[in-house]
């Protein structure tokens, strides 16, 4: 949660996770999981978001 503005509580956090869900069912954009290629280890996510 770095770059974001501030830590979501667990009920913020399942309602983003439902608007994310949501908006790669409408209209095929999401998020990747970004990890170390050598390691394997997490290191974030990316990918498209809209308003």
């Amino acid at each position: 949660m770095h770059f974001y503005e501030q830590t979501k509580t667990i009920e913020e956090a399942n309602q983003w996770v439902s608007k994310v869900k949501a908006l790669y069912r409408e209209r095929k954009i999401g998020f990747f999981v970004c990890e170390f290629k050598e390691t394997g280890e997490f290191v974030g996510i990316c990918g498209l978001w809209t308003a």
